[in-house]
């Protein structure tokens, strides 16, 4: 009985052994925790108290040399100014200031009503001449009527390929009457097997119209046509593009270039 009280004993002690060592490293980790706040306390009051006396201030002389600065570059016509202060401490005396200023302005003034004709007449040379190469031709419709075949790429029956269709078909009536576009001089009347009667007019500014699958040319090479003039009628002639019926194949070169008539007829 006396052993296993002593073992009991025995056992409570070590306990409490364990558990003061227990307590024992709470409190230096508390201890430790406070120590570590206390000096990050004083370490940040340290660090406010080297940066106070840093501060950006604005001196009366800072702040007024941008207003006597300013002063120099606003004065009035007529004003007088005496004299500039620097910051520095310098003075610049400049009586005759606003004598130059106003000099100045007038010299501005006539170099501005100089430079104006020059601008107006810039503007004037800069208008299309009646005569310049780069004028778009003005055109009223050769014939009126549904638009068969555009300016595009198309697959050709005759000669079994695809290839760029250089002009526009317009559906007709057999006996429908075809006007000259623009004025001008005929250059060509023929017939061909492929294209029927075929009338080409020539323009100003290297401009040229072509009429074909015509059945009838009612002008002469070497004719001078007026714009809407009568130049021959419509009908069914020529080997090529027959599926389409009666119609007038119409295409507009500059400088033996293709153009899109739509883009110019659209305008008329």
């Amino acid at each position: 009985m006396k052993n296993k009280f002593s073992q009991l004993l025995d056992d409570y002690c070590d306990n409490l052994k364990r558990l003061g060592i227990y307590l024992l490293i709470v409190l230096f980790v508390f201890v430790l925790a406070v120590n570590v706040m206390f000096n990050r306390d004083k370490m940040v009051e340290k660090a406010m108290k080297d940066l106070s006396p840093i501060e950006i201030t604005t001196e009366p002389s800072a702040t007024k040399a941008p207003e006597e600065s300013s002063s120099e570059h606003t004065p009035t016509q007529g004003e007088e100014v005496a004299q500039i202060t620097i910051t520095s401490g310098e003075e610049i005396v400049t009586d005759d200031t606003t004598e130059n200023r106003e000099n100045t302005t007038l010299n501005e003034e006539n170099v501005e009503e100089d430079s104006k004709p020059l601008v107006s007449e810039q503007v004037d040379n800069s208008r299309p001449l009646t005569n310049s190469s780069t004028r778009q031709l003005s055109l009223v419709w050769p014939l009126k009527g549904e638009i068969l075949t555009g300016y595009e790429l198309k697959y050709s029956s005759t000669y079994g390929d695809y290839r760029l269709h250089s002009g526009l078909d317009i559906k007709g009536e057999p006996g429908s009457i075809v006007k000259a576009a623009a004025s001008g001089k005929v250059i060509l009347v023929e017939k061909s097997s492929a294209e029927g009667v075929i009338i080409q007019i020539e323009h100003e500014n290297g401009y040229t119209t072509t009429y074909a699958h015509l059945e009838e040319a009612l002008v002469e090479k070497g004719q001078a046509v007026s714009q809407g003039d009568t130049i021959g009628t419509i009908g069914q002639s020529g080997t090529t593009e027959e599926d389409l019926g009666p119609h007038l194949h119409f295409e507009i070169k500059q400088n033996e270039k293709t153009l899109n008539p739509l883009e110019i007829l659209e305008k008329a």
